[in-house]
């Protein structure tokens, strides 16, 4: 129900736009957009993970215990979960960024080429922009977010995906 909910609400992960996920650091938005992206997969769509900032194992694992349905941090996986896992993956369209360094546009948009068009992935999941930069001069801190945000959306464009993009806020004094 509580992806009906968000489809009510947003009109769903669309093609061609950036959708942006942002909260407080530990407060699940990885786990979150993961069990969307599991959603998506299970629909038969394509869908390709980024995690910049976690090392793919991780993210791997985390994917899952949400498609075993089990607890990762108090459960173990059998042979029997891990067949049952290969198995969920064979039947998707499923790809995992195997790499977790900072990227910049043009390496982006070879990357959304190669997804896309090889592959048929429709949905991208960018985990998270702070290890993402825009391309040209050196500029403020807001202004290269502007930029790399504009261009990730003209990439989502130009290569009829979704993309979902993590974004961490930044951490201010509780007086300010």
């Amino acid at each position: 129900k509580g992806f009906l909910d968000l489809h009510t609400c947003a009109r769903g992960v669309r093609i061609g736009e950036v959708t942006v996920v942002t909260a407080d650091t530990g407060s699940g938005k990885t786990t979150w957009c993961l069990n969307l992206f599991k959603h998506l997969a299970d629909q038969g769509k394509g869908i390709w993970l980024n995690s910049y900032e976690m090392d793919p194992k991780m993210v791997n694992r985390k994917l899952a215990t949400i498609v075993l349905q089990k607890k990762m941090k108090y459960q173990s996986f059998s042979p029997e979960d891990i067949s049952k896992y290969k198995h969920w993956l064979a039947k998707k369209n499923v790809h995992l960024n195997i790499t977790n360094s900072k990227v910049d546009i043009e390496i982006l948009r070879n990357l959304f080429e190669m997804a896309s068009l090889a592959y048929g992935v429709k949905y991208i999941l960018l985990d998270h922009l702070d290890y993402i930069h825009a391309n040209g001069k050196k500029k403020s801190t807001l202004e290269n977010i502007d930029d790399a945000v504009r261009e990730i959306h003209s990439l989502a464009k130009e290569f009829k995906v979704g993309v979902v993009l993590v974004v961490h806020p930044k951490q201010i004094a509780e007086d300010r």
